[in-house]
């Protein structure tokens, strides 16, 4: 299957996780010009959104949720189920599972993605 996301997606993603992009005004006045502006982590660091890999999944986004279990039925073959924190407006989360996808990162991308927009 793997269906890739758009690059919207991925910032929009990224962004849930934490991420945020500089503005001028996040700058020092002698370094206020477009060509130096660059993704925040979470973390503090600077630079270019990281790629969609187990490693960046787990460093980010999982730690975000409830829950997220990744399970393979058969070779190359995985899904992820996730739920996401109680907050105000919904108690109870409900359990999102996302589709088959033969690549793990993108299993767990998909179902956290699905979560997200409900």
């Amino acid at each position: 299957m793997s269906k890739q996301p758009t690059q919207e997606k991925i910032k929009e993603f990224w962004e849930w996780c934490g991420f945020h992009y500089q503005k001028l005004t996040d700058l020092e006045p002698r370094y206020r010009h477009e060509g130096n502006l660059r993704w925040v982590y979470p973390t503090g660091d600077v630079g270019v959104l990281p790629p969609l890999d187990l490693n960046n999944l787990f460093r980010y986004a999982v730690p975000k949720l409830l829950n997220c279990n990744l399970y393979g039925n058969v070779p190359n073959a995985w899904k992820a189920r996730v739920s996401l924190p109680p907050s105000e407006d919904v108690h109870v989360p409900p359990l999102v599972e996302g589709e088959w996808d033969n690549d793990p990162a993108l299993a767990i991308f998909w179902s956290i993605w699905e979560a997200i927009k409900k």
